[in-house]
């Protein structure tokens, strides 16, 4: 229940950057690509919520469920929401979903946009552009990715000091 509105709150949250990256896409796809880590988001903030194998997909999905009726890619958001949960997962999956440390959901977010690179070749054609363009513009999707995780993983810090999480108890903040 916790992922489902987790990713409904995602969902409306990431709908005005999938039409930024539209309107960045024209500018080149350096700048659409600068923010397309946005989509690692919602499966990392289920995954930082509640610490439980499949809900970065569970979260990822509702997202992209939500995104179907108000954006003009419809349907394709669903698989959109699985090409960026499922690389995520992978990586806390090789972990045994063991660590949950800020630093790695920097370097989880930024190694599952890297394995999502593999889309983003033809998505945004990337192959009409010189090589320097096509490098930079792969390197900085990782880093997008390594924000939004941080970002993610920063809200789930604060929504466990609500009581929001595995537990559902608030977290006494010390210090």
């Amino acid at each position: 229940m916790v992922s489902s509105a987790l990713g409904v709150g995602c969902g409306i949250a990431v709908t005005p950057l999938v039409y930024a990256n539209i309107a960045l896409n024209a500018a080149g796809p350096i700048a659409a690509l600068a923010i397309v880590g946005a989509y690692c988001f919602a499966p990392a903030l289920g995954l930082a919520v509640l610490r439980r194998p499949g809900t970065g997909i569970l979260t990822g999905l509702v997202a992209g469920l939500v995104q179907v009726p108000v954006t003009p890619f419809g349907w394709q958001m669903i698989l959109t929401a699985l090409i960026w949960a499922l690389p995520l997962e992978l990586v806390f999956l090789v972990t045994r979903y063991r660590l949950w440390g800020t630093s790695f959901f920097v370097v989880a977010g930024a190694i599952a946009c890297a394995l999502a690179a593999v889309t983003s070749v033809p998505a945004y054609q990337l192959g009409d552009f010189a090589v320097p363009v096509v490098v930079l513009a792969l390197a900085v999707q990782p880093l997008s990715g390594a924000v939004a995780t941080l970002l993610a993983k920063l809200l789930s810090d604060r929504l466990a000091r609500a009581g929001v999480g595995p537990n559902l108890r608030p977290v006494e903040h010390r210090g």
